[in-house]
């Protein structure tokens, strides 16, 4: 017996309605905050506040001292036509005034509108069959993030959703518009069989997307959009180039993402604060390219990913302060791999994550400050390499039931300051290692 599947995306993707219609629901009130101008109405209302004072003041003037030492105000000498002269010229300034905020009114009105029928246009394009329509809907929504401060997230956000949408890296590639997958039931020995649509020529449009992010993310950006989210949960990556940006604000979020080829690379990227998220997320194949990147604060997290293929690689990147997050993630295939990377702050944590294949690799690492935490790790299979690393400040904490599996590299390493903090005993020389091994053997 074979059932088969064949309902829109958002019915039968829960990772569909969590990043959509969920989204959509919980950001609803932010979206809703940033269309409103607060300034327009601030300036509406002191403009208004200074033409009744200014047509008071001027009326309390010209008409005479309503009281006769009160203000020292002496316009006894002007005469009744003089007065009127005055008093038609500040009537005058007011209805100017009034014009001005009005005119000002109506202006903000005409650029939502223009917004609004910009960014419908947009999306039309974005929905076309054409990949090259497609594209140019990618930089019509660009240019109006650009133009529209205000409207900024939104036009981001767009952006973002267009790659949360169903892809495979085969149909992006190519011509294949849908794809089926057949399962058994292995009590029931039903067939289910779970047809999927795609866009055909789609990985070209989801690049250039990518690409436009990545230039407003870099320090000479012509706009900036440093500080905005950027949600990419549940996405599938074949690539994307991130190189050089940089992320001193707001969310990189990559929650549940699936990595499967291609590079996506964040080569000589800043973090100085907000997050980057890859919680859940799945490396099955293709390489997440961290070289040289500066973290300088915010976080990186890998909590409860599983790395089953693939790479993600820190090497020559400089910890100076933040926290990157490997707590309760799953190993077992790829490559962690943090060779000649500089340690001078910031924590890389490991805690309570599953080795049963993999590396990680310490190659030529130099600790100068901050924290390598193993602490409860199970190692059941893989490899952790620390080979030539320098210890000349900083800590690495683990276990005892661990040390059999670091021990090995941890005697390459070279003592100049630093120390390793195994189940609370701390360790500074490769006599004291050697001291300590037998005891925990």
């Amino acid at each position: 017996m074979a059932r088969l599947v064949d309902s829109p995306p958002w019915e039968r993707s829960p990772r569909w309605g969590r990043h959509t219609v969920g989204d959509q629901r919980q950001t609803a009130p932010k979206a809703a905050r940033r269309r409103r101008d607060p300034m327009s109405l601030r300036i509406a209302t002191i403009l208004s506040l200074a033409t009744f004072v200014l047509v008071a003041l001027g009326a309390v003037y010209i008409l005479g001292r309503p009281w006769q030492h009160g203000w020292g105000l002496d316009v006894g000498y002007l005469s009744w036509k003089d007065r009127l002269l005055y008093a038609g010229g500040l009537v005058t300034l007011s209805g100017a005034l009034v014009a001005l905020v009005v005119n000002y009114r109506k202006q903000l009105a005409a650029e939502a509108g223009q917004f609004t029928a910009g960014f419908a246009d947009a999306a039309r394009q974005l929905g076309d069959q054409a990949p090259a329509v497609r594209i140019a809907g990618v930089y019509a929504l660009a240019t109006l993030a650009d133009r529209h401060p205000g409207r900024r997230q939104q036009c981001i956000d767009a952006l973002c959703g267009y790659l949360r949408l169903p892809y495979h890296p085969e149909a992006g590639a190519g011509h294949l518009a849908e794809r089926s997958t057949e399962t058994t039931d292995t009590k029931t020995h039903v067939k289910t069989i779970d047809r999927r649509s795609y866009r055909a020529d789609d990985r070209e449009v989801r690049l250039t997307i990518i690409r436009t992010i990545r230039d407003h993310l870099r320090p000479h950006a012509a706009v900036s959009w440093q500080g905005h989210d950027l949600d990419f949960t549940g996405a599938t990556f074949d690539g994307g180039d991130f190189t050089q940006a940089v992320f001193s604000g707001g969310t990189v979020n990559f929650e549940g993402a699936e990595f499967s080829a291609g590079t996506v690379n964040f080569e000589g990227a800043e973090f100085s604060g907000g997050a980057v998220n890859f919680r859940r997320a799945e490396f099955s194949g293709g390489t997440v390219d961290f070289r040289r990147a500066e973290f300088s604060g915010g976080t990186v997290d890998f909590w409860v990913a599983v790395f089953s293929g693939g790479t993600v690689n820190f090497a020559e990147a400089k910890f100076f302060a933040g926290t990157v997050n490997f707590r309760w993630a799953k190993f077992s295939g790829g490559t962690v791999n943090l060779v000649a990377a500089e340690f001078s702050g910031g924590t890389v944590h490991f805690g309570v994550a599953k080795f049963s294949g993999g590396t990680v690799n310490f190659g030529w690492a130099e600790f100068s400050g901050g924290a390598v935490d193993f602490e409860r790790a199970e190692f059941s299979g893989g490899t952790v390499h620390f080979e030539e690393a320098v210890l000349a400040g900083g800590e690495v904490r683990a276990e005892r039931e661990q040390l059999a599996v670091l021990a090995p590299t941890l005697a390459n390493i070279t003592w100049a300051g630093g120390r390793l903090n195994v189940g609370g005993a701390v360790v500074t020389s490769e006599e004291e290692l050697r001291r300590l091994l037998p005891s925990t053997q």
